[in-house]
C-alpha cells in the first residue's frame, strides 16, 4: 500500500547504545536521520567505542528521559529544559 505523500514521514531518529551502529546509519541516512545514543549498558560506557566513532545528535543518559521528554510535550508542558545532551569525545556538553 502506497501512503499519501502527505502521510509520508521524513525525517527519522533512530536510538542505540552503540555508536558503530549509529554513525553507519547516519552516513547512509544523513540529515533524514537523527542519531540518539543511549548511556545505558555496557557499550555505551565504553571509552574506547566513545573515542572510536563520532558522536551522535543527541545523547541521553537514561531511556526514561525520552518518555519524560514525550510526555512533556504531549502535555503542552513547553519548557526551556532539556531533555537531551549533545556531547562531544571529549565528554563536554551543550544543550540540544
Amino acid at each position: 500500500m502506497r501512503l499519501p505523500s502527505a502521510t509520508r514521514v521524513r525525517h527519522y531518529a533512530m536510538i542505540d547504545d552503540k555508536l558503530r551502529i549509529l554513525a553507519a546509519m547516519k552516513k547512509t541516512w544523513q540529515d533524514r536521520l537523527t542519531t540518539i545514543f543511549l548511556r545505558q549498558g555496557h557499550y555505551a560506557l565504553d571509552p574506547g567505542n566513545i573515542a572510536a566513532y563520532p558522536p551522535a545528535d543527541i545523547t541521553v543518559e537514561r531511556i526514561g528521559d525520552l518518555v519524560s521528554a514525550e510526555s512533556r510535550h504531549a502535555a503542552g508542558q513547553h519548557d526551556s529544559r532539556p531533555c537531551a545532551n549533545r556531547r562531544n569525545h571529549e565528554g563536554d556538553t551543550t544543550t540540544a
